[in-house]
């Protein structure tokens, strides 16, 4: 996941130019699913989670779903991973 993580960093990264052949929206997506299931890999291994990482995990997906009409189609996706982030035990 941190693969992921760095990739998307280096493709949003990349992007800053006027004509940006880089889907944006979709690599922030895929950069917020890598944290999504870091996030749960903590839950696994029973390492303690803060409220505070849930609720910027969250504020991340809300924003993709208010910032990026085109992500529409993933619209689904991103709302059951919000409703998981609620199964999360914190600290």
């Amino acid at each position: 996941m941190q693969l992921a993580i760095a990739t998307s960093n280096y493709g949003i990264a990349a992007s800053a130019e006027v004509q940006p052949s880089i889907n944006i929206p979709y690599l922030l997506f895929i950069r917020t699913l890598a944290k999504d299931a870091l996030l749960h890999k903590k839950e696994c291994e029973n390492e303690n989670i803060e409220q505070a990482e849930l609720d910027a995990l969250s504020n991340k997906y809300n924003l993709l779903l208010t910032e990026f009409p085109e992500l529409a189609r993933h619209t689904h996706t991103i709302k059951m991973r919000i409703k998981m982030l609620s199964f999360i035990k914190t600290a």
